[in-house]
């Protein structure tokens, strides 16, 4: 019975970790330019392709938060830091490939690769210790995306539109996006 609802638990820990990752990555890509401009100045837009990669490791981080304290809570910690190494290494391997050839970007390629790797190895792990993969850890998610796409297209057509400055829309992403958080934490009560 416990093992029942640590899963569950489990379940929806990673569901609704996963879904803070997605609206946060969707508000993010949309509206890169913006928050680069906003939080380090015109200068640093040429880093909006590399932001925009690294947006994709929210997706990776924010359920592996939940199963690296699952795998602590077995006392598995020795497997943790192999898993870390892993990640590690493969991404000292991707900059020293990636770097020279495409720059900032091979660099944030090569930690979502890294990230992507180890991560993988972790979920792995649990999914094997607990035989679990609920569809409904990506059911919610998925509605989380349809939402926050919608809702930010609007906003961002919006401000574009009516030639706002950039903090306008960051502003009302920053009001909205506690909501869709309740949201998703109001569908698990």
């Amino acid at each position: 019975e416990n093992k029942t609802k640590f899963i569950g638990l489990l379940e929806r820990s990673i569901s609704i970790n996963l879904s803070m990752a997605i609206i946060l990555m969707i508000v993010g890509f949309i509206f890169s330019k913006e928050i680069l401009t906003v939080l380090y100045g015109s200068d640093y837009l040429g880093a909006t392709t590399s932001f925009r990669v690294l947006l994709f490791t929210l997706l990776i981080v924010f359920p592996s938060l939940i199963i690296t304290n699952a795998i602590f809570a077995e006392n598995e910690n020795k497997k943790f830091i192999r898993f870390f190494a892993i990640g590690a290494i493969s991404n000292i391997i991707g900059n020293a490939l990636l770097i020279p050839k495409f720059g900032i970007e091979g660099c944030a390629i090569a930690t979502v690769v890294s990230q992507l790797l180890s991560n993988s190895i972790y979920f792995i792990k649990i999914r094997k210790d607990y035989n679990f993969f609920a569809k409904e850890i990506f059911k919610k998610p998925l509605e989380a995306v349809a939402i926050t796409a919608v809702t930010v297209g609007l906003i961002y057509y919006v401000y574009r539109l009516l030639d706002l400055p950039a903090i306008v829309p960051l502003l009302f992403a920053a009001i909205l996006i506690p909501f869709f958080f309740l949201y998703e934490f109001a569908f698990w009560l």
